[in-house]
């Protein structure tokens, strides 16, 4: 395979590209979770859901675990 030479400027302008890719990435994921985080909280305020939480500890640490359960109209 053959090596890409670039010059600096090159090089430059790639690592400008990717950090702001990885700029809006975090800005998209931000952004769907403070829209998950409203509608529950909205679903909290009207009772129509029932949430409980516990951590999971693995080996990778501890994880937040949420169960949703969607409760009966009444």
């Amino acid at each position: 395979m053959a090596e890409l030479s670039m010059t600096p400027f090159e090089q430059a302008l790639l690592k400008a590209v990717f950090a702001e890719a990885e700029r809006l990435r975090e800005e998209a994921i931000s952004r769907a979770v403070k829209e998950f985080e409203s509608s529950l909280r909205e679903a909290v305020l009207k009772k129509a859901v029932d949430i409980t939480s516990f951590y999971d500890i693995n080996r990778d640490g501890p994880n937040l675990v949420l169960t949703v359960r969607h409760l009966p109209k009444p």
